[in-house]
């Protein structure tokens, strides 16, 4: 379904996000609350998303750089350095939906390993400056965690 306003991928990451939000596990227990911020700019249909996730529980920060290509109105592609392979995208209306996969670290400091997870990553436009994310993570096709965030775009 087609809702408004339209999230407009260009538009809104485009200059400074802010974020912050939480990880639930499976069972609603919170496992992570997080800050995010976002510098995000555009060379045509090739977007450069710098994000960094500051975790309030124990400081620790993770900085991700996505690549991000736009293949038409509806659809793009997507890259990071420690995402597996290529994420790809597709835009309805006010909402865009991406998957892709990530080893994910089980602990801070690299002394535990890692859990591959797939994300089933899901915004909605609830304004022309505010959107809301929800991923879904999941291991076998099973629901093992949900990240919801709150971003705000701060300037152009």
């Amino acid at each position: 379904m087609d809702r408004n306003p339209k999230l407009d991928m260009q538009r809104f990451f485009n200059g400074r996000i802010e974020g912050a939000g939480v990880i639930q596990d499976r069972g609603g227990r919170l496992k992570a609350r997080f800050l995010a911020h976002m510098d995000c700019h555009w060379d045509g249909n090739r977007g450069v998303f710098d994000e960094v996730f500051t975790y309030l529980d124990d400081g620790a920060e993770q900085h991700r750089t996505w690549q991000v290509e736009l293949i038409d109105d509806d659809r793009f592609t997507a890259t990071a350095g420690d995402i597996l392979g290529t994420a790809q995208g597709r835009a309805w209306g006010n909402a865009l939906q991406w998957r892709y996969r990530m080893d994910v670290p089980l602990g801070s400091g690299g002394l535990l390993p890692s859990i591959r997870l797939s994300f089933d990553d899901w915004m909605w436009a609830l304004d022309e400056r505010q959107v809301f994310n929800r991923s879904t993570m999941t291991k076998f096709g099973l629901r093992v965690a949900e990240l919801s965030c709150y971003m705000r775009k701060v300037h152009d």
